[in-house]
């Protein structure tokens, strides 16, 4: 009889152990990030839908033309990116102007487990923008501005707004040309169109 009680016992703990470990293995399977996301954005303009070629053109003598870096859509992705790269380096005999582009680089983080999207774009400004220094972008969270000092035709502000970061990369040898202040105008231009399409 007590062999009988012992063999339940045995069994009914298996059984019971079994259910807790699949609703566990359940549960982890369905399991959304444990971190606050309410301040990540979805998605947010990336690549060449950043700008529009009129908003460019008067920074780039001469005839200007434009071609599309790489780019992983999907939520799924650690994060979205995308690049574009407005230049004159094609007509420049032709036109008899000096060289210029604008290369913007986008990137719109999603939340791990672990981070959120804000946690990762944050990180962003902090490990890859370590020689910047703060500039002032209306609507942005963070901007820097990192100036080449060797070239001092070269400019780059990199902004963040919540989850998404933009780097404005502007270079311009026409002499007299101020490239701060047009890689600085690009950059709050785009965070205006971040914080326009999370309110429409």
């Amino acid at each position: 009889m007590i062999a009988v009680v012992i063999i339940l016992l045995v069994l009914g703990l298996g059984a019971g152990g079994y259910f807790v470990y699949t609703r566990l293995d359940d549960s982890s399977a369905d399991a959304k990030p444990v971190v606050d996301t309410s301040d990540d954005l979805e998605k947010a303009p990336i690549g060449c839908a950043m700008f529009e070629e009129a908003e460019v053109a008067p920074h780039i003598p001469g005839r200007m033309d434009y071609s599309a870096g790489g780019a992983n859509p999907g939520v799924g992705q650690a994060h979205d990116q995308g690049q574009c790269n407005w230049n004159n380096s094609g007509r420049l005999a032709k036109d008899n102007v000096r060289g210029a582009y604008v290369i913007v680089t986008s990137y719109v983080y999603h939340a791990n487990h672990k981070q959120s999207g804000v946690d990762k774009a944050k990180e962003h400004m902090e490990d890859r923008v370590r020689n910047g220094v703060a500039v002032n972008v209306e609507g942005a969270d963070d901007a820097k501005l990192v100036s080449q000092e060797k070239v001092k035709w070269s400019a780059e502000v990199v902004v963040r707004y919540r989850n998404v970061v933009y780097s404005i990369a502007h270079s311009n040898q026409t002499e007299g040309a101020n490239v701060k202040a047009v890689a600085t105008s690009l950059a709050t231009l785009a965070i205006g169109k971040v914080v326009k399409a999370e309110e429409g």
